[in-house]
């Protein structure tokens, strides 16, 4: 096994204790002893229930096609976990995460998952000069890791039920948690569906836009001190977000209302086709409400056979492969969704090459089956 291997074990075994998070004192630890990394390069910070994923992509697209050195942090990866760290579309090599890992993880005594992994991020962006990062909040916002920078503009994309024993059991608890990455004086761009009280009393210059990805990452990107010539970044979305391959459709949507969504969307452009869901989800998602969604917008549904630890596994299972050709056998619309974690089965089953990605960004080692936990971010 590398180095590199050994340590990405090492960092999935890092895993929270059942405490909840008080406060930022881990993350601001770990960037003090860098020399403040956060504070070398501006940036973008983007919260959300759902569409953050999409906003921080179509950003980061945006302003590398306007010739910016653009870093992005996104969490969680689909196949390895230097997605979640990248410099105009390009990965951050495995050398570069040893080097990054054996810096940090010596400077604690108690170190997480997600803070090293931030703040490794956010001394790599310093490193490398980025022009601008764009930084997707993992869970939250207040007690993000990632809330220790200031951006230059601050999003929210939406406000919608989800880590409710985390976040709160009401939707203005959920904005409270939120907006806690608005700073005093910069700017806010939310989605429609974020317009809570709790957001507007933040006295920050505010802007309300549809909520719609694309119409808040060009809001945001006017907000900027940056020339922006070239759009069509904002016409780029991250993988497995409403991705087709034929008559596979791959969406990460893992709550009621990204459900909702998505099949509105399958309906009104397959208005006569039968639709088959495979599908899989986390634990700690509100699979009952999830489930009612489907079981009411699908004519067929199975469930995939768990390969992460995070998955539920429910009673009677199938593989991907059977689903896709049952789904085929049927003449049905094939979608793919409840998980990030369930994209990864799919991947040698297609052969598009937007989906089949360069070899040296699947590693034959797979850290998701390696560990008995993974983190929640």
């Amino acid at each position: 096994m590398t180095t590199y291997h050994k340590l990405i074990n090492t960092l999935f075994s890092l895993n929270r204790s059942e405490e909840l998070k008080t406060d930022l004192s881990l993350p601001m630890e770990i960037a003090a002893k860098l020399g403040h990394p956060e504070k070398k390069f501006p940036s973008v910070h983007i919260a959300g229930t759902n569409g953050k994923g999409s906003v921080a992509y179509k950003m980061a697209a945006a302003l590398e096609e306007n010739g910016y050195r653009v870093g992005l942090y996104t969490s969680p990866h689909l196949f390895t976990y230097r997605e979640r760290i990248q410099i105009n579309g390009k990965m951050i090599s495995e050398i570069e995460v040893v080097e990054g890992l054996e810096k940090i993880l010596p400077l604690i005594k108690n170190p997480k998952f997600f803070e090293v992994t931030t703040l490794l991020a956010f001394d790599y962006f310093a490193e490398k000069e980025v022009d601008i990062a764009i930084i997707e909040a993992g869970l939250g916002g207040r007690l993000d890791a990632t809330n220790i920078i200031t951006p230059l503009v601050s999003i929210i994309t939406s406000i919608d039920w989800d880590h409710v024993p985390i976040l709160g059991e009401t939707l203005e608890d959920i904005a409270f948690e939120k907006s806690g990455i608005i700073k005093p004086g910069v700017p806010c761009v939310i989605g429609k569906s974020a317009d809570y009280e709790v957001i507007r009393k933040k006295g920050c210059p505010l802007y309300i836009v549809q909520s719609d990805s694309r119409k808040i990452a060009e809001k945001a990107l006017k907000l900027l001190p940056f020339e922006i010539e070239e759009d069509r970044g904002l016409k780029k979305d991250p993988p497995c977000r409403y991705e087709k391959h034929g008559e596979i459709i791959l969406d990460v949507a893992h709550n009621p209302s990204a459900l909702r969504r998505l099949f509105d969307r399958v309906k009104r452009e397959f208005p006569k086709r039968k639709i088959h869901v495979l599908f899989g989800m986390c634990k700690d998602k509100d699979i009952k409400k999830a489930l009612e969604i489907v079981e009411k917008k699908s004519d067929l549904l199975s469930f995939l056979t768990p390969h992460h630890p995070r998955l539920y596994h429910f009673e009677k299972t199938i593989s991907a492969e059977e689903g896709l050709k049952e789904a085929k056998k049927e003449g049905a619309i094939c979608v793919v969704t409840g998980s990030f974690y369930i994209m990864k089965d799919l991947q040698p089953l297609l052969k598009a090459p937007e989906f089949h990605l360069p070899k040296e960004y699947i590693h034959p080692s797979d850290q998701f089956q390696k560990t008995s936990e993974l983190p929640l971010e």
